[in-house]
């Protein structure tokens, strides 16, 4: 379906046309070309046709953290739209958040890769420290947890540390070595702030798993989670079948396991998750698709202990020390389509990546060309997010050859 002709749509902004005076998008430089083109009216009517009235309209965002194109972002649309809109531009060259250490590291190392690149003043008051720790691919997970070592030493609390991963396969590998030397420690990944891996949302979804499977094992989960010894499996298993009625309606199917074994006790995340549970038909269809959920638990962010997530997941955090995981990067084959713009940032023409086409192919050769210079732009995006959600400390732990950070011209 295309959402542009979505009669709801229309009816939605012809109510906000009437209603909206003021309009700010942050993180422009993420703005999908389809994005835009359901934003656009809007940004028509208060820049167009302001009438009267006082009407305002701001973009925010930073080109050098681009880093969704692979999910539509374009940051070639940010200019695109200063351009058409005539909008006044200003650029923010204070630096709030970190060390005068580490926005001396960001400056040096990230303006010798970007044209026009401003350098940023720092205003933090603190003692700051940056460290490369170089050494062989295969050696890096020692040197990680020598780093963790290092910093709790120091009497740094772990739960103010963050190490950066390129991929959640990484994140995840990373965690088992670090638990094999700090077994007591409790270390989030992405996964691990998922609503799914709340521990009591677990208990009750291993009710509604009992419902669909019949499987005691899951009623035994449900008491392993809660860590309760004795209880009668038969009882309860009974309790959760009598609840059939309600098979269609998974958030009451939910709410009524809380009431049943009142479990209910203002934790905020059993409303989120039958919140979700409210948007299913079915309790096996809401079952189906609980690991494709994305939110978070409510106030993960309090959650204590050491952090691995990608470098991703970390935009528009900030953390008081960060250690940055730059493996050897591994050689794939990634061959699809390539998307070519046109001058108006709109997709001019698809183009099928197949093996040795550029070889045969002039015009696909150039066009091949622009979008290994593009991977790159990403890849330097990506390491400058990582680099500047430090506060206090930055330290780059990276693989001698080949590894992400040594493609960048500081580090040649």
């Amino acid at each position: 379906m295309d959402i542009m002709k979505n009669k709801e749509l229309d009816y939605l902004r012809f109510r906000l046309d009437s209603k909206v005076k003021h309009l700010l998008i942050d993180e422009f430089q993420d703005t999908s070309w389809t994005q835009f083109e359901i934003l656009k009216p809007l940004i028509d009517e208060i820049v167009l046709n302001r009438g009267n009235d006082f009407k305002s309209f701001f973009i925010v965002g930073d080109i050098k953290q681009s880093i969704y194109r692979f999910r539509g972002g374009n940051s070639l649309l940010f200019k695109k739209v200063v351009k058409d809109y005539s909008l006044e531009e200003e650029f923010l060259n204070v630096n709030f958040r970190s060390s005068k250490e580490v926005v001396n590291f960001v400056d040096n190392v990230f303006s010798l890769e970007y044209s026009g690149y401003t350098k940023q003043e720092h205003v933090k008051k603190c003692n700051g420290k940056i460290e490369i720790i170089e050494d062989e691919d295969t050696l890096l997970d020692e040197r990680i947890i020598e780093d963790i070592f290092k910093k709790e030493k120091n009497g740094i609390n772990l739960s103010e540390v963050v190490i950066l991963t390129s991929t959640n396969n990484e994140a995840l590998k990373l965690k088992e070595k670090v638990k094999e030397e700090y077994p007591t420690l409790n270390i989030i990944t992405d996964s691990s702030s998922k609503i799914i891996e709340s521990k009591k949302v677990k208990a009750i979804l291993s009710l509604a798993k009992y419902f669909v499977t019949r499987e005691d094992y899951y009623i035994h989960n449900f008491f392993g989670i809660l860590n309760i010894k004795e209880y009668d499996v038969k009882s309860v298993g009974q309790k959760i079948i009598s609840m059939k009625y309600l098979a269609d309606s998974p958030a009451l199917f939910l709410k009524n396991i809380l009431q049943t074994f009142d479990f209910f006790d203002g934790d905020l995340n059993f409303l989120k998750i039958i919140e979700i549970a409210n948007k299913f038909d079915s309790i096996e269809f809401f079952l189906a698709e609980l690991n494709s959920l994305e939110e978070t638990i409510v106030n993960a962010e309090k959650v204590e202990g050491l952090r691995i997530i990608t470098m991703h997941k970390s935009k528009g955090l900030e953390f008081s020390h960060v250690i940055i995981y730059d493996r050897k990067k591994t050689k794939m084959s990634k061959r699809g389509l390539i998307l070519e713009f046109d001058e108006n940032v709109e997709v001019k023409k698809v183009w099928k990546d197949f093996k040795n086409r550029e070889q045969v192919d002039f015009t696909f050769s150039l066009v091949k060309e622009k979008e290994r210079t593009k991977i790159r732009e990403d890849l330097i995006n990506t390491l400058y997010v990582a680099a500047t959600r430090g506060v206090e400390s930055l330290t780059v732990i990276k693989a001698d050859i080949g590894s992400k950070f040594g493609e960048l011209t500081y580090f040649q």
